[in-house]
């Protein structure tokens, strides 16, 4: 596996931020690639993940439209931890416009955001590039949910 330079590297809490690496895997390009801090169970892929820290990549893979074709405004994105996939979801892609980011809800300069949305069923996970935003919706796992 083959890394270009490492920006920087924070852990995530639901306030804090993390920087960008950008590598290739395997032959292959990962568009976004980061560690998260997960604060409490949530389901990712089917799957319940603990509290803990996470590598995040969003793949190049464009999962399915119901009519068979890629769809270009997702990616799927896989949860690892100590380097083994735990969980596979999929992220809304929103590129990046002249203008920038707008509103509250995402991020700039390879920054992502982890936090609890308002009703507190979900977390959202805002990750993003030079090209676009990855928004990831995870539901709150189900020994914390309502």
């Amino acid at each position: 596996m083959t890394r270009h330079l490492l920006l920087s590297l924070l852990l995530v809490s639901l306030t804090a931020p993390t920087a960008f690496a950008h590598h290739e895997v395997a032959g292959k390009a990962h568009p976004v690639d980061t560690m998260v801090r997960i604060t409490e169970p949530v389901m990712a892929g089917g799957h319940l993940l603990q509290p803990g820290t996470y590598e995040v990549v969003v793949n190049d893979e464009k999962p399915a439209t119901p009519e068979g074709a890629p769809s270009e405004a997702q990616r799927t994105v896989d949860f690892l931890m100590n380097g083994k996939v735990v969980a596979t979801e999929i992220a809304e892609v929103f590129p990046m416009n002249e203008e920038g980011v707008v509103g509250t809800s995402g991020t700039t300069g390879g920054r992502v955001r982890v936090e609890r949305l308002k009703e507190g069923d979900f977390v959202r996970i805002v990750a993003s590039d030079a090209n676009a935003r990855y928004f990831i919706h995870l539901p709150i796992g189900a020994s914390r949910q309502k």
